[in-house]
């Protein structure tokens, strides 16, 4: 004979912590006949949905109301010897209370008996989930430690996801994508899972978990994560300048650059003081640079102002080209480039205002063409081969120059050489 019982009820059991529960310690025979129609159905591989048990149980030999069914089925709940699933996931204490009152949703709720472990296996489990977590356990029941494991693996992969934000420059981090999606999925798996299948995993999670996940993470707190992104940004920003640097150390840091365990063993260690002679070489070599480079311009400049006196307009236009160029030069960051501000001043622009002075002075009026004054490397001879081989060659290419110099000699030009 079951008492009668309220809606309410079963919500108050299942809620209830199971130490307060003293008078469902032993199961009553209602309780046991309910059990055993789980259990029955488990074996027989059949789902067993809220809905089937209900009409098993409402009719004749039980009669018991559908308050009266609830409040059993949350008896065995209670005290772990049946569990709910929704869509493959057991069901929570709060979510069930709120789910069991939903009428069209008995259908979808399968009833199984609560997955039960040995103290052995939980005792292995509970070793490896330590493992995983970090740090002793606080849980003292499978159930508990599960969701322990859970909470702790989806905290992991939200750090580590953190790290892979920063893949663009530690390009070995890609290798955590795998193990971001793999902490993921296992912390939305059904506790059923955990007692079935999680053991298969165990031996490669926490391998994985010393080999990989923990070296990196004491990578990435570590200054050597500081030194590697010092490397990266000076390859990064200084690719026009390496070929002009220590090649043993340049090959150095690229090494270590490439290598995709650079994280494991104090592979940086002498990293730092090759990065530091790579710098102040590059220091030296664009202050060497720049300084030949102004001292090549400066005559061109000296040599026009001599040209432009008295004619203001032009000297000041010369000292704009000046100015222009010599910033240009001092704020320059590649090597290679310093050297094309350079040809691009003595080259052309102090071609174009030698010209541009020449025509100031030039007499007013006349017939005659104005000559200019063009740079000599660019006259292209009319050769057509690419390579010199022979003295032949020599000879042909050479009369193929002296021909254009004297084209433009023939046109009132004049070359500067």
């Amino acid at each position: 004979m079951i008492k009668a019982v309220k809606d309410s009820d079963f919500s108050t059991v299942i809620l209830s912590p199971q130490a307060s529960l003293d008078d469902l310690v032993e199961l009553s025979e209602a309780e046991r006949d309910m059990l055993g129609s789980i259990n029955l159905a488990q074996g027989s591989a059949q789902k067993l949905s809220l809905s089937n048990l209900i009409q098993k149980y409402s009719h004749n030999p039980y009669g018991w109301s559908e308050p009266a069914c609830h409040y059993i089925l949350a008896k065995l709940i209670s005290m772990n010897k049946a569990e709910v699933f929704s869509q493959g996931r057991v069901l929570e204490k709060a979510e069930l209370a709120r789910e069991l009152r939903q009428k069209e949703k008995h259908a979808s709720l399968i009833i199984q008996p609560h997955a039960q472990i040995s103290q052995t296996d939980f005792q292995q489990f509970k070793k490896t989930a330590e493992e995983l977590i970090g740090h002793p356990a606080t849980s003292k029941d499978a159930k508990d430690l599960i969701k322990e494991l859970k909470e702790a693996l989806k905290t992991e992969a939200d750090i580590l996801s953190g790290y892979l934000l920063q893949k663009d420059v530690y390009h070995f981090l890609k290798v955590l994508e795998k193990v971001i999606k793999q902490y993921r999925d296992i912390s939305a798996k059904p506790i059923s899972w955990f007692f079935s299948e999680f053991n298969g995993q165990a031996a490669a999670l926490t391998t994985q978990k010393h080999d990989l996940v923990d070296p990196l993470k004491r990578f990435m707190e570590s200054p050597q994560a500081d030194i590697y992104k010092s490397i990266f940004e000076f390859f990064r920003d200084n690719k026009p300048n390496l070929s002009s640097l220590d090649q043993e150390a340049v090959t150095a840091l690229q090494e270590l650059l490439a290598d995709e365990k650079v994280y494991i063993g104090g592979k940086l260690k002498e990293a730092k003081a090759k990065l530091g002679l790579l710098e102040d070489q590059l220091k030296h070599t664009l202050k060497s640079e720049k300084d030949k480079a102004l001292a090549e311009i400066k005559p061109h400049y000296e040599s026009l102002k001599v040209k432009a006196v008295g004619k203001q307009d032009m000297l000041d236009k010369i000292e704009t080209a000046y100015q222009k160029v010599t910033s240009l030069i001092s704020q320059e960051t590649m090597i290679p480039m310093i050297a094309s501000h350079k040809v691009q001043f003595i080259d052309h622009i102090y071609l174009d205002l030698l010209n541009e002075i020449e025509a100031v002075h030039a007499p007013v009026g006349g017939d005659k063409p104005r000559s200019k004054i063009i740079s000599a490397k660019n006259l292209k001879p009319r050769f057509s081969k690419e390579i010199i081989e022979s003295d032949a060659d020599l000879d042909e290419y050479l009369q193929s120059l002296k021909q254009a110099f004297l084209s433009e000699l023939g046109k009132g030009n004049r070359i500067k050489v």
